[in-house]
């Protein structure tokens, strides 16, 4: 099974080698995003309610920024931040999901320019002693099981940044 998720992966980046690193890009993106942006607000928040030095694990790079600054940063200015990094965030998720679904319909879309070629230029005599249903279950149905599989292939490889 793990040959199988291999060699799917490795035709994937065959197929399109920019657009799947720019959708693992915007994912790893988005999560550092989500990320930095949960785990900081608290110390913010904490700093700028009582007005002493941010704790916890980002505290030491938020008070060597407020030092640099020379004053503790208002609320509105930390709100406004908290904000402008979740924006940027889901710009990022907007950008792996139209990157991903860009991929996955493209690289179906070759599996089945590469399934009919392959009809067109076989033995008629063999293709006319198949079963029709058998030939458009492959057209059709085939390709879609493979659309949702690469799908989910994506999908595991972006959470697996979470």
């Amino acid at each position: 099974m793990l040959n199988d998720v291999r060699h799917c992966l490795l035709t994937m980046i065959r197929f399109g080698p920019r657009l799947f690193w720019l959708a693992i890009g915007a994912a790893l993106c988005a999560t550092v995003l989500e990320g930095a942006g949960v785990i900081t607000l608290l110390p913010l928040l904490q700093m700028a309610q009582s007005k002493a030095p941010a704790s916890g694990l980002f505290g030491v790079p938020i008070r060597m920024l407020t030092a640099v600054a020379g004053a503790t940063p208002p609320l509105w200015l930390i709100l406004a931040a908290f904000v402008a990094a979740i924006t940027l965030r889901s710009m990022m998720l907007a950008a792996r999901e139209y990157l991903a679904a860009r991929l996955r319909l493209g690289f179906a879309n070759e599996l089945r320019n590469r399934l009919f070629d392959a009809v067109c230029a076989a033995d008629w005599v063999q293709i006319a002693r198949q079963r029709r249903a058998t030939l458009i279950h492959a057209l059709s149905e085939d390709i879609t099981r493979i659309d949702r599989g690469v799908l989910s292939l994506l999908l595991c490889i972006a959470t697996s940044f979470l």
